[in-house]
């Protein structure tokens, strides 16, 4: 989708930003940008649109030139997201998010459906926001905006320059989970500039690392992770590699899926039943119509003097989702003072537990195998 081939950039005060790039974003692919302050990330991510133009090489889009692509055509044709957003504050959020589809002279019946469509995406009801102004937006809404608004012509690229930079890290965080969602969705190709390694590690397929305008290592997280090229690509990782591995894992391959599933009403003998059947130590309690109602274990049922099992039933605190990392479920646990989570698709479905022991047994295997490879699974075991 995008191939930059032999890419320089000199300025006029013969300082070299970027020297010989050669890169590749599949379709589909985000790639992440990163290294120190003025080592060309920016450069690279603006080369792409022409908002700079390269000194030497050529840059490639769907197997076109770009510089065989008017600059009109090139930018109305890729989206772009930066930190400060720059919505215009004398337009409301809808004519904000429709400013490319009115450039591009759509039928407004069909820009009103499409700001419609990508409220709805990013979370913000659309009849409630479609006619605020930026001044009335809190950050993270704003930010959700600016998404929007790159998403508009349904560009197949685009660059984000650090997006969630200047947001409050509760904020960013949650808008890094609820944008993951949405690539998951769209598909886009993307190139994303951050100066967070962690951030790096979360949203990239494949991350760029870069250092006085050369490139150092291009590799997927994992790779990078478990084999970073250098002693420069190992610093700038930093220590805690382990937590970095965690945050990249996600929970559903960790967890017990699919766990037996007992009525609230159930006999503990049937229960215990089910758990020996299943050969996992939990049980699900949903009520007649499939709602969670909270846990049950072999541990506090296996003397149980009374026949029900409502006594012993371990309540819901918090849900995680498929795609929550290992780290932050270890974190949400502790702070939860509980030793088991549900895990549910983005249906709010039930589709596992995830336990002390699991996450435990997650970590010990990590830290174990310290060279863990990008083709390697972590096994670990459901039962406790």
């Amino acid at each position: 989708m995008i191939k930059f081939n032999n890419v320089s950039k000199t300025y006029s005060n013969s300082k070299v930003a970027v020297k010989n790039l050669n890169i590749q974003v599949k379709e589909g692919e985000t790639c992440v940008l990163i290294g120190p302050s003025g080592c060309g990330k920016s450069t690279t991510l603006r080369m792409v649109n022409r908002l700079i133009e390269p000194t030497s090489g050529d840059i490639y889009i769907n197997g076109k030139n770009a510089h065989d692509i008017t600059n009109t055509d090139l930018r109305r044709n890729i989206g772009y997201v930066i930190q400060e957003i720059a919505l215009f504050p004398n337009m409301t959020v809808g004519q904000n998010i429709a400013l490319v589809p009115e450039l591009k002279r759509w039928p407004k019946k069909r820009q009103k459906k499409r700001v419609m469509e990508l409220l709805d995406l990013i979370g913000l009801q659309p009849h409630e926001y479609i006619n605020k102004y930026p001044c009335e937006l809190s950050g993270g809404e704003k930010q959700r905006v600016g998404v929007a608004r790159a998403l508009s012509a349904d560009p197949p690229i685009m660059l984000m320059d650090e997006p969630f930079g200047a947001i409050d890290p509760i904020t960013r965080a949650r808008l890094q989970d609820e944008f993951l969602v949405i690539q998951e969705k769209i598909k886009k190709t993307i190139i994303f500039v951050t100066h967070d390694i962690d951030e790096a590690i979360k949203m990239g397929d494949k991350i760029a690392i870069m250092c006085e305008g050369k490139l150092i290592q291009y590799d997927t997280p994992k790779v990078i992770l478990s084999n970073p090229r250098n002693s420069f690509v190992e610093n700038f990782i930093g220590e805690n590699r382990t937590i970095k591995w965690l945050n990249l894992l996600s929970v559903e391959k960790i967890m017990i899926s699919n766990p037996p599933k007992v009525s609230i009403n159930e006999k503990v003998n049937s229960v215990l039943a089910k758990m020996y059947n299943s050969g996992i130590p939990y049980c699900v309690v949903v009520d007649n119509s499939e709602n969670l109602k909270g846990f049950i274990s072999q541990k506090n049922i296996i003397k149980a003097k009374q026949t029900n099992i409502q006594n012993y039933i371990c309540p819901v605190k918090e849900k995680l989702k498929k795609t929550t990392p290992v780290a932050e479920a270890i974190f949400r646990m502790f702070s939860n003072n509980t030793n088991i989570f549900p895990v549910v698709d983005e249906h709010d479905k039930i589709k596992g537990l995830v336990t002390t022991e699991i996450l435990s047994s997650c970590v010990n295997n990590l830290n174990n195998n310290p060279g863990i490879k990008e083709e390697q699974s972590i096994n670990v075991s459901a039962h406790c």
